[in-house]
């Protein structure tokens, strides 16, 4: 049982204070730019809200000094706490953490009202990363487990809480440290940013409320040293699956002894284990095996099916005095492991040791850890292990990763987790399909990488589709309502997924960040999932974003567990061009959201619209040259337009307003509101709408003959949300 720390809470808040950074001062002006629109005579209504706006994303100071945006916060003095705008209670909070060199920094969540209860996960002065539970002023540290030996609090990890009901997961570079059970969960509905130090910092942080299980692994490598520095592990061990490293350098028999719980929250397959080493100053080898046997029977108590390698250890540099003790280690290690089912050795004695059995100190980068080069025989040494556990059958024309599948008028898996990449053939953008009937979670992987260990999974669990990015969840479906097997086929281009069963498509993902790979192949969790009348095409289809001014970094582009993309624009008037959407008429609906509306500001460059663009000849349009229209919202908070046109022979574009019928109701400034454009060539017209009300009717200065289409705004911040393009006009 973890021990329970008690620490006081700090006796008192500092005064309330908050840190907002200037917006820039953008005064260019394009010299083909039009006068400001004068504005109009009768002062616009302000638009009437009949319910309150969803709170912008992004944190508000509460003691301290803090520099905040809508994803990140950074300390400016000790002891300083920022709240995050936005409710959390169930599901998955993730960002990146900076702790600084010496502090107590961490995530709070489930933060009460009056800012009195709370739980802390973070890392602490100690160096330790911890969980602590705080009830009406009331610290108790529930965890505290020590980092790596090598902890430099400058360098930034990934941090990922979830929360469901009263069972809580707490990851850093997605190791579980802590797996904690409140029998009296706290309520709060806060979650925020908490330091003890200036400099601190939490950045890329979101909410995913239908996010709420634990992370998995196929692969769970934990120990020692030896085992963290296994840089290549992930693409080493590949072909048993996803792999997680939970190496923790300095870590011992004890310190694993009350990970259990943590350990177990993987479900992994595969258990690659490396302890002993650290013990050899405080205990014989006969406590050593009895500790690290204890912990491997309570693993295989809680998972009967966890197949486990125990790592032999090997002569270090500054250590070789304990010669005799690490013979006597390894020879009761295997004399126990020979007694077990489900329990290999990988011998790695001779790892360290030339062609004449000598000890060869070259072989180390340093007093204790072999040089990378070396971690090759590692591998070698726990595949020939993971062998033994049971023999894989082939299937024809496929390399087989995990598990076994044979040859059955198609192919059928015979044991669970098998999965299969495609031999010689690739598609690195294009589609793949066959005919599928699933066991549990079973589908079509695609984009991998060589060795399968990063790849997408189009899939069908209990009739549910579902696409999956390196085992994290993109997007979900609706359950099927016919019956295997199912005609599954996915393509993707760059980002663009779409999923289809018996034809039609069942979701689809734009991926900000897509795989490379041209690998593809199946999956299945299950026995006897079966995969016939494979197919798969090559294609030039492109899905990539395009920004012809100001580089990616003009944009903020995200996409959500659910697939959902939001978009946020960085630099005014520089456009992001959709590559792989052609619009030549139809219709485009968005929510968006516009940040500042005053002239005075300089936040509008052009002084236009801010909304979609269209018509465009080129993915590399530009202000100066372009001939498109841009429809949504004016600085003066009115619907409406303006084209750019460049006549033939012309060097510059010319500037027009389309503001035909243009309402007088003034739009609420930082409130979303949901557009609708129509645009129509036969009329030659623009038909825009706000949140269902016909606002007016654009009859257009210039037919169009381009079909490109992006989003451009006159104004930093503005943030897009549920881009939809469809052909129709309606």
């Amino acid at each position: 049982m973890k021990r329970l720390i008690s620490f006081l809470l700090l006796s008192s808040l500092l005064l309330l204070s908050a840190c907002a950074a200037g917006p820039p001062n953008v005064t260019e002006e394009l010299s083909s730019a039009p006068a400001p629109e004068t504005a109009p005579e009768t002062e616009p209504e302000t638009a009437a809200e009949t319910e309150p706006p969803e709170p912008e994303a992004g944190f508000t100071v509460v003691t301290g000094a803090c520099a905040t945006s809508a994803t990140g916060v950074t300390s400016e003095k000790a002891n300083s706490l920022a709240l995050y705008t936005r409710p959390f209670t169930d599901g998955t909070a993730t960002g990146t953490l900076t702790p600084g060199t010496v502090s107590k920094t961490g995530v709070i969540f489930r933060v009460s009202d009056d800012l009195r209860s709370y739980y802390f996960f973070g890392i602490n002065d100690s160096k330790q990363v911890f969980l602590s539970r705080v009830e009406n002023g009331k610290e108790t540290v529930v965890s505290a487990m020590a980092v790596s030996a090598g902890y430099n609090g400058t360098d930034s990890r990934s941090l990922r809480i979830t929360a469901k009901d009263d069972l809580f997961y707490c990851y850093l570079n997605n190791n579980c440290y802590v797996c904690f059970r409140d029998p009296e969960p706290l309520s709060g509905t806060g979650i925020g940013f908490r330091t003890t130090v200036a400099g601190a910092k939490l950045a890329g942080f979101s909410l995913k409320k239908n996010v709420t299980e634990p992370l998995k692994a196929d692969v769970l490598i934990w120990g020692h040293s030896h085992m963290q520095l296994w840089s290549q592990s992930k693409s080493h061990l590949a072909s048993l699956g996803s792999v997680q490293n939970f190496g923790v350098g300095g870590s011992g028999t004890v310190y694993w002894m009350t990970m259990i719980d943590e350990l177990c929250s993987y479900e992994p397959k595969y258990m690659i284990v490396m302890i002993g080493s650290n013990d050899y100053a405080s205990a014989s080898a006969a406590k050593i095996t009895e500790r690290t046997f204890s912990i491997l029977e309570e693993i295989r108590g809680r998972l009967p099916e966890v197949k486990i390698v125990l790592l032999t250890e090997f002569l270090q540099p500054t250590r070789l005095e304990y010669t005799d003790k690490v013979n006597e280690l390894n020879a009761r290690y295997k004399a126990l492991a020979a007694e077990q089912n489900d329990l290999a050795i990988a011998d790695l004695y001779d790892v360290a040791l030339d062609k004449n059995g000598a000890f060869d100190k070259s072989r180390f980068r340093d007093s204790y850890h072999l040089k990378e080069t070396y971690y090759t025989e590692v591998r070698d040494r726990v595949l020939a292990a993971a062998k033994t556990f049971g023999p894989r059958e082939g299937a024809e024309g496929f390399d087989v990763l995990s598990g076994s599948f044979r040859t059955d008028d198609g192919f059928l898996s015979s044991a669970a987790g098998s999965r299969m990449l495609k031999s010689g053939d690739r598609v690195a953008k294009g589609a793949v399909g066959a005919s599928v009937t699933p066991s549990e979670k079973t589908g079509i992987l695609f984009a991998a990488d060589e060795t399968g260990s990063s790849a997408y999974l189009f899939s069908l669990e209990n009739g549910v589709p579902k696409l999956e990015k390196n085992g994290a969840l993109l997007a979900a479906g609706n359950a099927l309502k016919g019956e295997a097997p199912y005609a599954m086929q996915v393509r993707f281009a760059d980002g663009l997924i779409e999923c289809l069963c018996d034809g039609a498509v069942c979701l689809s993902a734009r991926d900000a960040a897509p795989l490379t790979g041209d690998r593809f192949g199946f999956y299945a969790a299950g026995q006897d999932a079966k995969f016939a009348r494979v197919s798969f095409e090559e294609t030039d289809g492109d899905g990539r974003y395009v920004f012809p001014l100001g580089d990616s970094a003009a944009w903020t582009v995200e996409t959500d567990a659910s697939g959902n993309t939001t978009y946020v624009c960085n630099t005014p008037a520089a456009p992001l061009m959709f590559d792989g959407i052609l619009f030549d008429g139809g219709t485009v609906e968005f929510d968006m959201t516009v940040v500042y509306d005053s002239l005075d500001t300089n936040y509008y460059r052009y002084k236009a619209a801010t909304g979609v663009l269209f018509g465009a000849e080129s993915l590399t349009v530009d202000h100066s040259t372009g001939t498109f229209y841009v429809f949504g919202r004016c600085p003066w908070g009115t619907c409406t337009g303006y084209s750019k046109h460049r006549e033939p022979g012309a060097a510059k574009s010319t500037f027009h307003w389309e503001d035909t019928n243009k309402s007088k109701t003034k739009l609420a400034v930082g409130r979303e509101y949901h557009y609708k454009i129509v645009w129509n060539p036969e009329k030659n017209n623009v038909t825009l709408s706000v949140d269902g009300k016909l606002f007016s009717v654009s009859p257009l200065d210039y037919a169009l003959d381009g079909r490109y289409v992006g989003l451009c705004s006159d104004v930093i911040g503005t943030r897009y949300r549920n881009v939809v393009f469809s052909p129709e006009v309606s």
